[in-house]
């Protein structure tokens, strides 16, 4: 994990991987 996605705590990381896998999704589709 980036140091700057650990300053970003728990909430923003949520949303971080949320992102990413909406994403990941879109490319198998």
């Amino acid at each position: 994990i980036p140091e700057e996605e650990k300053n970003l705590g728990p909430h923003n990381r949520l949303i971080h991987v949320y992102h990413f896998t909406k994403d990941a999704s879109q490319n198998q589709m």
